[in-house]
């Protein structure tokens, strides 16, 4: 699929978004009425549970920073007081805010990428690893990868405290390795888009802020193979899309 300069043809990625966000909420509700008798032990959410969304498809949830952070997180998007939130207002530790922000990563499997073995191996083992170090990575609540469908492409929402986690990831030697070597073997388009939940985890809407498209049937010279998109206004022809003058675009949830 080649680029498009309207929003709204990409409407898709947050609906698949919006459900990681409320598989994520539904699931931390559950642990908190269970925190007396836990069904998972913080060694086991750092490492990543499963679970599934309402028609069956797979969901892993990583928590790497153990459950109490996360939870603070949502406490403060379920209080009705405004963001930012100190202790004062909220009771919950200094410093704790409802803004959160978000990564989506939404790619689309190469031939070869659903059909080597050997690659998929080569995937599986930078996953590990990538996984591994998360809980390094101080600020990041949160990181799920799903099914978009059943048995099918999959994407990631990944959630944390300010934008320097953000850049702290992107040094990890994993993650530099599966851009510039694995991604343009097992993919052929990659949308990465970024920017805010306002309200963090119960916001109504993804602050959409920027968009970075890999296309990878392009050749490495072509200059859209790589494009970043700054979405600053759209037309509102669709129900999914806010418009937030002079600001950014937001998808609605």
């Amino acid at each position: 699929m080649a680029f498009e300069g309207d929003i709204t043809k990409y409407e898709n990625d947050f609906w698949f978004l919006k459900e990681m966000k409320d598989l994520l909420v539904e699931e931390l509700l559950g642990m908190k009425q269970n925190q007396g008798d836990p069904t998972f032990s913080d060694s086991e959410l750092k490492s990543g549970i499963f679970t599934e969304t309402s028609d069956g498809r797979e969901v892993r949830v990583i928590l790497p920073g153990g459950l109490q952070p996360v939870l603070e997180y949502l406490e403060a998007s379920m209080s009705e007081a405004p963001s930012p939130l100190s202790s004062r207002d909220t009771g919950l530790p200094e410093g704790i805010k409802k803004e959160l922000c978000f990564v989506g990563f939404i790619g689309d499997k190469s031939d070869i990428g659903k059909s080597s073995a050997e690659l998929q191996r080569e995937v599986m083992i930078t996953d590990v690893n990538m996984v591994r170090e998360l809980p390094e990575v101080e600020g990041l609540l949160a990181y799920l990868s799903g099914e978009r469908a059943k048995g099918g492409d999959y994407g990631n929402l990944v959630l944390f405290r300010d934008r320097q986690v953000l850049q702290n990831l992107f040094k990890s030697t994993n993650h530099i390795s599966a851009i510039s070597s694995l991604s343009p073997r097992f993919y052929t388009q990659v949308r990465i888009h970024s920017g805010l939940l306002q309200d963090g985890m119960t916001s109504s809407y993804f602050l959409l802020q920027k968009t970075l498209f890999l296309q990878y049937t392009l050749p490495p010279e072509d200059p859209g193979r790589r494009r970043v998109q700054m979405w600053r206004a759209c037309r509102e022809d669709s129900d999914v899309v806010k418009v937030v003058s002079r600001a950014s675009s937001a998808w609605r949830c």
